[in-house]
């Protein structure tokens, strides 16, 4: 990928969308948009698992960006690694296993609306 940039987490969870809003109306970003030729990624880097249920709001409105234990990355393109195979979920089903590649393909969907 070119201008790549790695990094080394240890995290719960990551997930990438490219719109707004995922997993029963959480917003990925408060920013994100389905146009906006983008992938929105946050990752949860914290140790201690009940710091989640102080964020459920900041979730819900795309703002757990602004929480220290979250980073929030916006590209057109990221490259998921993991010492063990980890399973990636799509809208609920298992679609592969790690390492996943997520990209934008701009107007790959034509969609007509009466």
């Amino acid at each position: 990928m070119s201008g790549e940039t790695s990094v080394r987490v240890r995290t719960l969870q990551i997930a990438v969308g490219n719109g707004r809003y995922y997993g029963g109306g959480n917003a990925v970003d408060k920013d994100a948009a389905i146009d906006d030729r983008h992938l929105d990624l946050y990752s949860l880097e914290f140790r201690r698992a009940w710091k989640l249920a102080l964020m459920a709001r900041a979730f819900r409105y795309g703002e757990h960006g602004a929480w220290d234990e979250v980073r929030a990355i916006k590209a057109q393109e990221f490259e998921i690694r993991a010492r063990r195979e980890r399973s990636v979920n799509a809208d609920g089903e298992i679609v592969t296993q790690t390492p996943a590649h997520f990209s934008i393909r701009p107007a790959a969907v034509t969609v007509f609306a009466p």
